[in-house]
């Protein structure tokens, strides 16, 4: 049998779990957001790659033609959806659906007549299921609750007990996102729910009143972010800059910055008609220039963070997808970065380039 040791097949399901987990939407250890092909080629390549070390080519040859396959790759794996992360395993819900039929409803009869089955699920089975999902999507919990709450709950406490203050520095090396809820640890893939340290540790801790209402209403999400409530509340320090408000900012400066010079202009027209204020103009005209110094540094800080923002929200509108935005923007504002960094490079190799004939004039 293939592998024989009990190491080399926990590291085969360790691998296949995470080939399974991996999505467009979680970037790697790299912090790059590959695309569906590009997960399968690197998934089946690794699994390919251990087998042929070992010598394991009965093991690949099951792996290829029952998992790694294009053709079944696309049943089993959560990466071939590359616009959202599916909740639900590929046979689970049927094979839970069909254990509740035969322990709740059909649990006295042995091997029972099919116009038996039949007349259980429609009397019985489907209004019943019918009545829970209703009071599900009615938040009505004294009637039903969706069964992945508690599980969550009892995650989500394990995942907080874990918090401790070395987590900051592990949190870059990760590429956590928290507001979207991703992670590249691994930790964060081996997990049902979409949840981590360096995630959790991102939020606000929730007040112990408010928890029961958390849990309870909390939305399990298929798209980013994947988790959504009132009560999730960023860290200051780890909330990102909206370019909206950004760029709002920067219209505001500058309207502010047109309002105080014509109220500078209209001074000095007063102070000018005014001969005994000489000396009072010149310490304004000194005032004025520090002024316009600082507005000038200002204005650079703003132009740096306007940049920074910029490119912050390009890189997440391209690992959504956005292909139209990513291109739109490239085209828009590509050209003149690329000749300014063109530019730039020629300039520093000219004015660091040895020169080839530089002891020439001393012979």
């Amino acid at each position: 049998m293939e592998p024989a040791r009990g190491e080399e097949q926990e590291t085969v399901l360790q691998m296949f779990s995470r080939h399974f987990h991996a999505h467009t939407f979680i970037p790697d250890q790299n912090g790059t957001h590959k695309t569906p092909k590009q997960l399968h080629r690197d998934s089946a390549t690794e699994m390919y790659i251990w087998c042929r070390s070992r010598n394991y080519f009965r093991l690949w040859a099951y792996l290829w033609v029952n998992w790694y396959s294009p053709k079944e790759w696309a049943l089993w794996a959560r990466s071939t959806n590359e616009k959202e992360i599916p909740i639900l395993k590929t046979t689970m819900i049927v094979e839970s659906h069909w254990r509740k039929i035969k322990h709740d409803y059909l649990h006295r009869f042995n091997r029972p007549r099919l116009d038996l089955v039949v007349w259980v699920l429609l009397s019985r089975s489907i209004p019943d299921s019918v009545r829970n999902m209703q009071a599900i999507l009615d938040r009505e919990h004294r009637i039903a609750i969706a069964s992945w709450r508690k599980a969550f709950k009892r995650e989500w406490k394990a995942v907080t007990s874990r918090l401790n203050d070395s987590i900051p520095s592990s949190i870059q090396r990760y590429h956590t996102d928290a507001s979207n809820f991703t992670c590249a640890c691994p930790d964060f893939l081996r997990r049902r729910f979409a949840i981590c340290k360096h995630i959790l540790f991102c939020y606000e801790p929730i007040a112990v009143p408010d928890r029961r209402r958390f849990f309870q209403n909390v939305e399990r999400r298929r798209t980013l972010p994947l988790w959504a409530h009132e009560l999730l509340v960023l860290r200051p320090e780890y909330c990102r800059p909206s370019v909206a408000t950004v760029f709002g900012d920067v219209q505001d400066d500058e309207d502010k910055g047109e309002s105080d010079q014509t109220t500078m202009s209209e001074d000095e027209d007063e102070e000018d008609s005014d001969p005994t204020t000489m000396n009072e103009d010149e310490d304004i005209e000194d005032d004025s220039g520090e002024h316009a110094n600082d507005r000038a540094e200002e204005a650079m800080d703003q132009f740096e963070r306007d940049v920074q923002s910029a490119m912050v929200f390009f890189c997440e509108q391209r690992a959504n997808g956005n292909k139209r935005f990513a291109e739109a923007f490239m085209s828009s504002v590509g050209p003149s970065i690329s000749t300014f960094v063109k530019e730039v490079t020629a300039y520093r190799n000219q004015c660091t380039m040895s020169r080839t004939w530089e002891h020439y004039g001393e012979m």
